[in-house]
């Protein structure tokens, strides 16, 4: 991995179907965010990177939804 990108596979248990899964490269700071905001989003619950992004995704929907109309 070159330029301080890390790369974040999410993963199904069984096999992964990647018509339903993707990888996504970050910046290793972006990491860091997400690790950091994975363990305050959801009081007493640490999430997974990928579970961060998508309700990080989902409340920015809703929050662009209201203003525009974003997302439909």
């Amino acid at each position: 991995m070159k330029n301080g990108m890390i790369c974040v596979l999410i993963v199904n248990l069984r096999m992964t179907d990647t018509v339903k899964y993707k990888t996504v490269s970050l910046r290793n700071d972006i990491y860091s965010k997400l690790e950091s905001m994975s363990e305050v989003l959801v009081e007493g619950v640490k999430l997974s990177i990928p579970q961060t992004i998508e309700l990080l995704l989902k409340q920015e929907e809703n929050s662009q939804e209201l203003k525009s109309g974003w997302g439909k």
